[in-house]
This record gives C-alpha cells, structure tokens and sequence, in this order.
C-alpha cells in the first residue's frame, strides 16, 4: 500500500519523541532516500532535522544515515523551507505539511518571488478561546460562566449546576405552570457546553446563542439557535426535538448533528453525524440520515442537498473536538473562523482570493496560526490583535 507523505511525517515526530519502533524508522529512512519521497515534505524533515536539537537519543546509526541523507535533500529540494517554530515537536509542522494544498494560483507558495516580509506580530499576541459564556435568566439577570466557576440555582423547579465549561440542568418534563426560558450566550473566543432538562447534550461555537426551556412542556421540545452548535439529542418519539434558525427548524427524534447559522456566513448548513433528522425549509421538507448535509443560501433561500461521501465530517465537528478542519475552505472562510475563535478584528487590504485544505490545533496562540497562513500563502500579519490580510 503506497504511504502518503503525512504517514512519514508522522514517522519523523514519533522519531523525534522517541516512539518510532525499528522497523517504522527503517521505513522512514527508505522512504527519504527513495524518488518517492514527497520533495516539500523531506525537506521540512531536513531542516527540522539539522536546525534543531533531538530531545531524545536517536540511535547511533540511523542518526548519521540521516546526517548523511538530510543535507542532500535539502539542497537538491527546489522548495524555498520557510523556518518553524518549534513547539511540541512536531504539530505545528504537521499543520503547515497539512496546509501546503493552497488554490487559486498557478505555482504554490514555495515557487514564490521572494519579497519583503513585514513583522509579524505588532503588540500582544493573542491566546485562543476558553470556555466562557453567559447566561440569561427569564427576569433578564445575567450570570458569566467560565472555566473556573461553580454556580447553582434553582429555576422553575428545575436545578442548575455550573461545573467548569458546562452547565446541567437536571428536572423532569411538567406541563404544569408557565414556561420559563433561559439563553446561553457565547463570546468571540468562548465555547460552553450544556446538558438540557431531557438529557440532550448541546455544545455552542464561539459568538452562538441558544434559546431554550427550562422544563419541555406540552408535546415538543423546541429551542432557537443562532450562531453554531453540535447537538447529541435524547430520545422521545412522543416529543420531538426541534431547533429553530434563520433558515428554517430541523426535526430530530434522536441523533447528534451539527447546525452552522452564523449571520456573517453565507449559507445555514446542517450536517447529520448520526440518526436522522427532518429540515423544514419554507415550505419544503429534506430529510437528512447519517453523512448528509443542506446547505442553504441566506440570500436565495435556494437549498444544496450534499449526499454522503460529499460531506466532510471531521471537518465540520472539527471545532468541537479542539481543531480547525479545512477542507478546501476558501480564505475569507478560513479568517473568520479564526477571528470568532481569537476574539480579534480583520481589514483586508487586498484580495480574499484561494482556498484551504488541512489542520491546526485550536490551542495554539494566534501568531502560530497566521505563521502558518502564511506559510501556505496567505500574506498576513497581526497588528494590535487586528488580523491584517494584505
């Protein structure tokens, strides 16, 4: 079976961590040392390297093959290595390996005229998002969440206890007495995860808001979204699920599934992970099972039904998992996604132009995320926690 050049990269790091069996590190060397080898790729390898210290022992023997391959590599790659930061070995460099696919222009980033780099950083950096929100009780009183608070209260019967990044509401359905509603609120940079009186389990994007009963009365189960949300629904055939947005409510009688219904996106999609789920747009009805999407423009109403295969899962659920997935994205897409996470401002002063395939953590520090932007072609830099897209 023919190995992609992500396999070996991820060789390298468990090389580099001490981690890499005989035989694995065998494959690597005879993986770099063959035609085969993907030539941006080895480079990296290379420089990675010469360029920096092993926190492990390598053995003897495989580190002077390497010592006697790397150097070869690096000079006869026509690939211009951009230098990385070092931090946890290998995720930042796998990140850029994962970004190196970059459309919309005839040669890649690497092919490149040198130019001018501006600094890359003017004023503070930048941390990632936490787990803050807050909550908004029926009388309008606000209560901020985050990672270190404990709250407890009891409304409508109903007991609510805030441990860390989420919050639980335990009571039973009652269809007695006057429905009473709460609203859990994300900022830039905040993502919070809620367990609903049923036992359904919702977690909420940065800059999103839910809307929802404290007790499900009557015969269904409705809550309003704005914003993005990952939802694992209990089951209750006698008392649907249903969420409402701005493009219409989606049904679900049991099921996990993703809704994206930012205002500043362009289309509201809805992505099932597993089950299936009922999408009522105006007055049309799509039903989606396992692997399937709608994707519905904001201007047009017009609706895209993307079937299985089509649909890239991981990177849809991607942000609840502690990545940024994507998947062919174009770079407007990509920016906002960073600056709902970062909490900072944008200015583009040239084209929005070119798409974006690959992986970075959620963890790293926005400067190390923009390094890799830029790696890959994006020219961008950060200037008083302002991204500026040139």
């Amino acid at each position: 079976m023919e190995r992609s050049a992500i396999y070996y990269t991820n060789l390298f790091n468990r090389l580099l961590e001490g981690n890499c069996t005989a035989a694995e590190t065998a494959e690597l060397v005879s993986w770099l040392g063959s035609e085969h080898a993907d030539p941006q790729a080895a480079a990296l390898i290379g420089q990675q390297f010469t360029q920096a210290s092993m926190p492990v022992t390598i053995d003897p023997s495989i580190k002077e093959m390497l010592d006697n391959m790397l150097p070869a590599i690096l000079a006869a790659s026509p690939a211009k290595v951009v230098p990385m930061r070092r931090r946890r070995y290998w995720p930042a460099i796998a990140a850029g390996l994962l970004l190196l696919v970059f459309a919309g222009s005839a040669v890649l980033w690497q092919m490149r005229s040198p130019k001018p780099v501006a600094p890359m950083v003017v004023g503070p950096d930048v941390m990632p998002g936490t787990d803050k929100a807050v909550l908004t009780l029926s009388d309008g009183s606000r209560i901020t969440l985050d990672s270190n608070g404990t709250h407890s209260l009891t409304q409508g019967g109903v007991n609510l206890n805030q441990q860390g990044g989420q919050l639980i509401y335990n009571g039973i359905d009652n269809d007695n007495g006057e429905v009473v509603y709460n609203t859990l609120t994300t900022p830039n940079g905040g993502q919070f995860s809620l367990v609903l009186p049923d036992g359904s389990k919702v977690w909420l994007n940065a800059v999103s808001a839910l809307r929802y009963p404290v007790v499900f009365n009557g015969n269904e189960r409705m809550v309003e979204l704005d914003g993005q949300a990952y939802f694992e629904i209990a089951p209750g055939a006698d008392k649907p699920f249903r969420v409402k947005t701005p493009a219409g409510t989606v049904t679900v009688l049991g099921t996990s599934f993703d809704i994206m219904a930012y205002a500043n996106e362009a289309s509201v999609n809805t992505t099932v992970v597993s089950g299936k789920v009922k999408v009522v747009l105006g007055g049309d009805e799509v039903v989606l099972t396992e692997g399937r999407q709608t994707v519905v423009d904001r201007t047009t109403g017009a609706i895209q039904l993307r079937e299985k295969g089509q649909v890239n899962i991981a990177s849809v659920t991607a942000w609840k998992n502690g990545y940024f997935v994507f998947d062919n994205d174009n770079v407007s897409s990509v920016i906002r996604q960073i600056q709902r996470w970062y909490g900072v401002e944008v200015r583009y002063e040239g084209k929005e132009e070119g798409h974006i395939n690959g992986e970075i953590p959620r963890d790293y520090a926005l400067s190390e995320v923009l390094n890799i932007l830029r790696i890959c072609g994006v020219d961008c830099r950060l200037e008083n926690k302002i991204i500026i897209v040139e």
